[in-house]
């Protein structure tokens, strides 16, 4: 058989992407191809099929490269001077910019993640893959705003992650999900302080299991966050707010409480970890560092 037909479709599609990648307006690339090929339904079939195959590669960006592909010049420029004082400034500056940077990016990051067994797969996610430069010009900017500020950023956080697991956030919404959990990782390593405080607006009943059982494991997420930088806040927010979840445990599937069990071994593993929270464990003038309530939750659980 004649190879010519084959040598013709790598030539019409040679000129097509040719053309395509000339013209802008979908018009105008249909009718110059159709000039080219002499068939109209050719022109539109190939417009298409390089359509989709532009679509196939922007959905195989990995968090990584997109992260990379991020000019720290641009992230600068993009957060300027001003120094937020709401909720809605720190969306639009952070949440937004790394929600469009990070837009293209494959559905397997999207969460809830489904190599969450395992806390040393879910502690730096998506921290690990952020470069250094672009992470240091976030904190320097994240350093100015206000507690209050980063408190309500947090529970806006919880809120609408709560929501998006619920089913019932408005599909149109335009903060990207790894643009929310960017920007939640970033403030919570820089400001770890900031969780403490508004600890009881993060616990049942502010979300129903029954309805997101995947909000532990983000709970599990937030706390790890603060834990890799501040061994206290850690630990005072797992025996708040993770261990009664352990207590109650017809409130968690095996999946959850073993990552529950797997933060506090991390946080109580670390080389320094004895000489930081015994010192710190019951200081005068602020709350226990392992409250009275947690410690008669966890003397049953230790001794049944």
């Amino acid at each position: 058989g004649s190879k010519k037909p084959a040598k013709m479709e790598v030539e019409n599609r040679s000129n097509a992407d040719s053309t395509i990648s000339m013209c802008k307006s979908p018009e105008i690339i249909i009718e110059k191809l159709r000039i080219e090929t002499g068939s109209e339904k050719r022109a539109k079939m190939l417009v298409l099929n390089r359509s989709s195959a532009d679509s196939t590669a922007k959905e195989k960006v990995t968090l990584p490269k997109a992260f990379a592909k991020i000019d720290p010049s641009d992230l600068s420029r993009s957060l300027d001077d001003l120094i937020p004082s709401s909720v809605e400034e720190v969306i639009s500056k952070l949440v937004v910019y790394f929600g469009r940077a990070l837009s293209g990016v494959t559905v397997e990051y999207k969460y809830p993640w489904s190599e969450m067994r395992s806390l040393i797969q879910l502690i730096d996610f998506p921290f690990r893959h952020i470069p250094e430069p672009i992470y240091e010009i976030a904190a320097d900017w994240i350093d100015k705003v206000e507690d209050k500020t980063l408190y309500n950023f947090v529970i806006w956080s919880f809120k609408w992650t709560r929501d998006r697991l619920a089913g019932i956030s408005k599909p149109t919404e335009p903060n990207s999900e790894l643009g929310v959990f960017a920007a939640l990782s970033m403030i919570l390593r820089t400001r770890p302080l900031v969780l403490c405080p508004i600890l009881p607006f993060l616990r049942p009943p502010k979300y129903h299991l029954e309805d997101s059982p995947e909000m532990i494991p983000f709970i599990v997420w937030i706390t790890a966050q603060v834990a890799q930088v501040d061994l206290c806040s850690g630990l005072h927010s797992w025996a708040c707010n993770l261990l009664p979840l352990v207590r109650d445990k017809f409130q968690c599937n095996p999946r959850s409480m073993d990552l529950i069990v797997q933060l506090i071994e991390n946080v109580l593993s670390h080389r320094v970890a004895r000489d930081i929270l015994l010192p710190n464990a019951a200081n005068k003038g602020v709350s226990r560092l392992f409250p009275i309530s947690s410690f008669e939750i966890l003397l049953p659980l230790t001794f049944p």
